[in-house]
Order: structure tokens, then sequence, then C-alpha cells
């Protein structure tokens, strides 16, 4: 039989080929011989009468030993914990950033700064739904990569949490949290950073086709308004110093007369700037309005269809793992550009009107 590889458990040495070896014939213990004979028994003699077997014994160990190294060779997610093939950027469980110091992990960091350890939002059971499950709220702790809900959890039809977490990427806490809500209590919230930045948060989220569409209609109702604040700055000047003159909201009847005079002295062409430079304005904040009030749903559906269909596409889970880590996330250049150009436009008008 070939010992080779075994070791002695006297020596600890390995065994080779041209060993002598003695093998005891209870427990199948191999042996140098000069080992054995320096012991004059077996090694495990005192283990033979709870039925001692070596090589049973020996395999196990290995085996554990074999799975020890393959978790070790694998790159386990500082966040979840999910073990991951070495070189993966994302992990595959969560979709967070896979950090580079292994076993040093957010949760540690936190309690080293705040000095408490991190409390997962699922321990608190006092809010139960009627499924048994947890409703978690939209209040959890950010060091949480998932908000409290397990990537396997289903969050739309034939989409898991961790695989929505895997396309949205950035914010995945707030999003695994809004998608429960959205996918299985049906309901969502109002989106503030849709509300402020409208088309270019839309673009930001790789909506492409809306973001495009709602992006051209306030860059149109952008450039009507500075066309007039440009062509009719007298216009709108005049019609301020008259309103801010008197106080603003609390007007005598005296500037009210003063403002009728003013809109009886004006052409049919004035007309039209002023009413349509309040008109943009209206459309614009109540673009932004929708934009806020259904950005959620709209960036929902819009991840729920995209992961099906990579999820079809794919030959293999690997495949679609990759496909979600690449084709989701964020386009920020976009989103940086498209803020420059409007901050840029927007100010444009108000150097007409203060000059």
């Amino acid at each position: 039989m070939d010992y080779s590889k075994y070791c002695c458990p006297v020596c600890e040495k390995a065994f080779e080929k041209d060993d002598d070896i003695v093998v005891c014939p209870e427990c199948g213990a191999p042996h140098h011989r000069e080992c054995y004979e320096t012991e004059m028994h077996c090694h495990y003699a005192d283990r033979h009468a709870e039925g001692f077997d070596y090589k049973k014994e020996s395999d196990t160990e290995k085996a554990k030993d074999t799975e020890t190294s393959q978790s070790e060779d694998s790159h386990l997610c500082p966040f979840c914990k999910g073990a991951n093939p070495e070189g993966s950027k994302f992990c595959n469980s969560c979709g967070m950033p896979l950090e580079n110091n292994k076993g040093y992990t957010p949760y540690d960091r936190h309690q080293e700064e705040n000095g408490a350890p991190y409390r997962n939002p699922e321990e608190n059971k006092s809010d139960v739904n009627s499924t048994g499950n947890i409703p978690p709220s939209y209040s959890g702790f950010v060091l949480d990569p998932m908000g409290g809900i397990k990537p396997e959890e289903e969050v739309g039809e034939g989409v898991t949490a961790g695989e929505a977490a895997k396309f949205v990427k950035t914010n995945t806490p707030f999003y695994s949290r809004l998608f429960y809500h959205i996918g299985k209590l049906k309901r969502h919230r109002f989106n503030f950073a849709a509300f402020i930045f409208s088309g270019g948060w839309i673009l930001y989220r790789k909506m492409y086709k809306k973001g495009a569409l709602i992006t051209a209609i306030l860059a149109l109702l952008l450039i009507a308004q500075m066309y007039v604040t440009v062509f009719y700055a007298d216009v709108l000047v005049e019609l301020q110093e008259i309103y801010y003159g008197s106080g603003g909201l609390f007007m005598t009847a005296e500037t009210l007369g003063e403002i009728e005079n003013f809109f009886y002295g004006l052409s049919l062409s004035e007309i039209i700037a002023f009413v349509t430079y309040y008109a943009t304005s209206v459309g614009q904040l109540a673009l932004r309005i929708i934009c806020g009030i259904f950005g959620n749903k709209w960036y929902y559906n819009h991840c729920m269809k995209k992961i099906r269909n990579i999820k079809q596409s794919a030959g293999t889970k690997e495949e679609a793992d990759a496909q979600l880590q690449t084709k989701g996330g964020v386009n920020m250049g976009l989103a940086v550009s498209l803020a420059i150009t409007y901050i840029l436009l927007t100010l444009l008008p108000y150097l007409f009107i203060g000059g």
C-alpha cells in the first residue's frame, strides 16, 4: 500500500517509498519502524478501546484541510461573508465591491468608530407581516449592504434581491429595501434626487430613452425661458421692481393699480413673452414633481426588465452575474456633464436680468 500521502504520527514526517514501515494491526496507523520501536507500541494505543480507525480519521482531517484551503483561496465578501472566486471585483451574493483586505469588515470598522457592535435591523422582531417576514423599514443601517433583505428574497417576478443588488451596485441598501416595498408591498416613496435632477438622474441610472425625452423637454422649456429673459429682460425687470418694491405678497391697492397699468401698456408680443416665461417655469416644476413621484417606480421596472432579459439570454449563472455587474450601475460621466450644462444654462438668464 502506498503511504506517501500519510505522515508518521511519532516524528510527523511524510513517508517515502523506500521507508521501512510498521502498520498497527488494530487501527491501521503506519509508523517508521524506528519510531515504532522507540515507543514500543502504536502511537494511538490509548485510543484503541474507543474503536479508533487511523485511515478514516486521517482522510476526514485531510478533507477538512482541503475545504479550509479552498475557503482561504476564495475571496470572502467583507459585507455579507459570501465566498467569491479570486479576482472578483463585486460580490456574487450582494453585489457590493470587494475590498482587498480580507477579514476586516465594515462591521469591525463600525465598532471601532462608534464603540458599539453593529446590529442587524432584522434583530427587531416586533413588526412582522402576514407572511411571517419582517418588512424592512427605509431607515436601516447603511453598513448592511442589503438593507436587511436576504439575497435570496424575491423582489420582483423571477428576480431576487441579490440579483437586483448586483445590477444596481450604487446605494444598494436603499434600493434593496425600496424594491422589497414595491415588489412585495406595492408601495414606493418620493425620490428627491429625481425631483432635483429630473432627466439627469434618470440618465444617471441608465434609463436612457425616458431620460433623453425628459431632458429634451426640460431643455426646450429652459431655452424658451432663456430667450424671453434675453430679449424681454426690461419687461421682467420692470415687473419685478414694482412687485418687490411693494413688499412682495403684501401689496397695497396702489401697487395693484401699478401692475394693472403695467400690463395694459404691454404689446401683444410682450404679453406672450411674459406668459411664456412663467409658463415654462411652471412646466419645469411640474415635470420635476412627476419625476419625483414616479422616479423610483420607473427605476424598479427598468431594473426588473433588464435583469430578467439578462437571465434569459445568459447561458450560465456565472455569465448572468458578469452581465448584471457590467450592464447595471450608473453613468457618472453623463450625469456630471448634464449637471454642469444645466447649471450654466440656469445661471445665464440671471446675468441678463442683472445687467
